[in-house]
């Protein structure tokens, strides 16, 4: 029923059902739970139209601030909320002062629309910036897992013309969390009916 209810939520949002059945599948729901289940303020980062934020708030009592560039997305993001705990802003991760106040920070297919330096320099920063206690969950398609992989370049190349891609394998994200002094907490594959971005990583400053 949480899923449905956000699923009617961006009915009118421009979205597709099918654009929203896809995104909606692919959210982790019950491992994201268990981790925001103590969480008094999480962050999205690249939170787009806002669906996974405003399924946070549904599943939790946590404050959400979810941040985007992308106006338009911003926009359908707020005016699809679903809850008082939910608000959506356009921000620049770089250019975020206040990481510190949160306990709990989503990175949801973001990583791979950035090039490998500033996939580096987003960890740099985290690790600089978070609260010591605070937990980060990144989910990826990782580079090894062939029909993902393809599969999700080419739905990004279409989606995003002016983007550049860049993938990294398991081995190769739990290498750069390491190098930035970040702890392996969790791993997994979120379950689907259809290849796309599905590997799981939870880490926390070691």
């Amino acid at each position: 029923m949480t899923k449905y209810r956000i699923f009617t939520a961006y009915s009118n949002s421009g979205i597709s059902s099918i654009q929203r059945l896809l995104k909606l599948s692919l959210y982790p729901i019950r491992f994201i739970k268990i981790y925001t289940k103590e969480a008094r303020n999480v962050l999205d980062v690249g939170c787009g139209e806002g669906l996974l934020g405003n399924l946070i708030c549904e599943i939790s009592d946590a404050k959400l601030t979810g941040i985007d560039t992308d106006d338009k997305k911003i926009s359908i993001a707020n005016k699809s909320r679903v809850s008082k705990n939910a608000n959506f802003e356009k921000r620049n991760f770089f250019e975020l002062t206040d990481l510190h106040k949160y306990d709990f920070i989503i990175i949801n297919d973001f990583m791979h629309h950035h090039t490998f330096e500033n996939q580096r320099k987003i960890l740099q920063k985290l690790s600089k910036e978070i609260h010591p206690n605070a937990k980060i969950l990144i989910k990826e398609v990782g580079k090894l897992n062939s029909v993902d992989h393809l599969l999700t370049r080419y739905a990004d190349r279409i989606l995003y013309p002016n983007d550049t891609l860049n993938f990294r394998s398991s081995k190769g994200w739990i290498e750069v969390f390491s190098e930035f002094g970040f702890l392996l907490i969790a791993e997994l594959k979120v379950k689907s009916i259809w290849p796309a971005c599905r590997n799981i990583y939870v880490v926390k400053l070691g």
